[in-house]
């Protein structure tokens, strides 16, 4: 009979890690952002009923808002 091996020794973890990146690292840098109390409890409470991360949602939000502050303002010069 062959000798079963553990999850943890049949992976080869330098062949899937390229250049010391790791599978969790995002690509994009993030920066903390300052929200008031009462949107925090609503974000958070928005994201655990959506079973997402909080920052998902914010993302979704602020590109939203963009959005529509460009369509409302376009004299600027905004990409």
């Amino acid at each position: 009979m062959p000798e079963k091996k553990s999850l943890l020794d049949q992976i080869d973890a330098e062949s899937q890690l390229k250049d010391g990146d790791s599978p969790f690292k995002r690509k994009e840098k993030t920066k903390p952002l300052r929200v008031r109390e009462s949107f925090y409890n609503d974000i958070r409470k928005i994201a655990f009923e959506e079973n997402t991360k909080m920052v998902e949602i914010l993302d979704d939000i602020i590109k939203r808002g963009l959005r529509s502050y460009k369509k409302s303002h376009p004299d600027t010069d905004y990409k």
